[in-house]
Formats: structure tokens, C-alpha cells, sequence
């Protein structure tokens, strides 16, 4: 392989990173600025237009009978928190965890973040996901991350934030 090949190859590869990065920051602001509007519509759509609008009562009682879970406790999903989409979202940024002191896995803490805001990325990629590789640095620490409770009556989002150990912060 002569030079050529090689910086075509690397060209090749960081494109293709870079464009990954992309669409991972694209599906995440999306998941939080569309899905209201697209889980009505899909909702909707598949109680009216499809056989399968059994699925949708299933998911209404569900949604009924699990509505105070984000004050309660989540339904964590460590497949989901340990998605490769969540790196290629960090590397977009990019976020980093560096660990200065060791923390005791049998205490709890609290983590503020300041300057906060609708969508603070630094917190997503480092606490809600292991983008940042957490629980390496912080071994038997599971993470938490509370939001307005609000965030949480939104059809679908709300499984997806729950999956992710999100909880309501008027608990």
C-alpha cells in the first residue's frame, strides 16, 4: 500500500466517522425536538390504519398502569445505555470523563451541572449513557439523571427516557 492508498484510507475513515457523529447528533436532538409530535401521529396512525391497533390499548394501559415509574424508579436497559450511537455522539462534541478521586461504590452522590439546558449533551453522554465509559472509571455507580417531569408525558420519549435511567427531579 503506497501513500496514496493510505491517506485515501484515512480520508475514507474519517468521513465516514464523521458522518456517523452527524447522525448520531441528528437522532438524538430529533428523538427530543420531533417525538412528540411524531408518537401521536404513529399512535394514531397504527389505532386507525393498521390491524394492530390492539397494540396501541396494550400500550395505553400500559402507559396507565407505569405513569408514576419516572418518580418511582426507571426501567434501566444497559443494551441501550451502552449503544455505539452514544459514542459517536461524544466524539462529535467532544465530551470527555476523567476520574480525579475514587469514588466509594457503597455511598450515594449528587451531581450538579451547571450550566444546564434543554439538551445538555456533557451530562447525556457522561452520566446517561457510557459514551464516556463510566461505569470503567466508577465501578458498582449507576447513574441517575433527573428532568422536569414533563418531559415524561410524552408517549414513547418517555420509555426511551426511562430506559436510560431518567428520572422526574419532583419526586
Amino acid at each position: 500500500m503506497d501513500e496514496s492508498d493510505e491517506r485515501k484510507d484515512i480520508i475514507g475513515n474519517s468521513f465516514l466517522k464523521g458522518c456517523l457523529q452527524a447522525a448520531a447528533v441528528l437522532l438524538n436532538v430529533s428523538i427530543f425536538l420531533f417525538s412528540p409530535f411524531l408518537a401521536v401521529w404513529l399512535l394514531f396512525y397504527i389505532f386507525y390504519h393498521t390491524r394492530l391497533w390492539w397494540t396501541v390499548i396494550l400500550y395505553a394501559i400500559w402507559y396507565c398502569k407505569d405513569f408514576h415509574a419516572s418518580c418511582t424508579g426507571s426501567h434501566l436497559f444497559m443494551p441501550l445505555r451502552c449503544s455505539s450511537l452514544y459514542k459517536y455522539l461524544a466524539d462529535y462534541f467532544p465530551v470527555s470523563l476523567k476520574r480525579t478521586a475514587s469514588l466509594d461504590p457503597t455511598k450515594n452522590y449528587i451531581i450538579l451541572n451547571h450550566p444546564h439546558g434543554i439538551m445538555t449533551v456533557g451530562v447525556f453522554a457522561n452520566f446517561i449513557t457510557e459514551a464516556t465509559g463510566f461505569s470503567k472509571l466508577f465501578p458498582g455507580i449507576t447513574c441517575y439523571t433527573c428532568t422536569l417531569v414533563g418531559n415524561f408525558y410524552v408517549p414513547l420519549r418517555r420509555e426511551y427516557m426511562l430506559l436510560l435511567a431518567k428520572r422526574a427531579s419532583t419526586f
